[in-house]
């Protein structure tokens, strides 16, 4: 499985909640085109197998994805993407777990670094995006979570 190269970001602009958010997807923003171009491979590697089962019939639709060029041309096909493309990831890693001078928000005891008595334990803290369902990840950092507040908390044996 290939992540893609392109990130995007999330800013707070100011103190207040009414301040907006500077919020940018970075979708197909890799400075190479490596997303689009791995993108358009894929549409036209499926396009060959899907011609190759005994029971394509022909095309789904009738309506033609391309218009301004043939649909084998390369240019065709990433301009399609990029009007075209979303996301089936779940939004995570806002505030990934990792040491500071890495970009981390948040260090192995789920704490912010320079905000004394805050955790978080979500799947924001996600380095990386999850090659499965997010629910079981979620549900290991639930419970490293309740470790954690246990053990600090001197629970244990309360």
């Amino acid at each position: 499985m290939k992540y893609t190269d392109s990130g995007g970001s999330k800013h707070i602009t100011g103190p207040k909640m009414e301040n907006p958010l500077d919020f940018k997807t970075g979708f197909l923003a890799d400075p190479e085109d490596s997303d689009v171009q791995t993108l358009a491979w894929l549409y036209k590697k499926q396009k060959e197998v899907a011609a190759k089962m005994k029971m394509q019939r022909g095309p789904v639709s009738t309506e033609p994805l391309f218009t301004d060029a043939p649909a084998e041309h390369d240019s065709a096909i990433e301009q399609w993407v990029r009007n075209n493309v979303n996301t089936a990831y779940h939004p995570m890693g806002t505030c990934k777990m990792a040491p500071l001078e890495d970009r981390g928000v948040v260090d192995g005891t789920l704490s912010v670094y320079g905000v004394k008595g805050l955790k978080i334990a979500d799947m924001s803290i996600a380095p990386e995006n999850v090659s499965g369902n997010t629910m079981s990840t979620a549900l290991l950092i639930g419970e490293k979570a309740a470790d954690i507040f246990i053990s600090e908390l001197a629970l244990k044996n309360a």
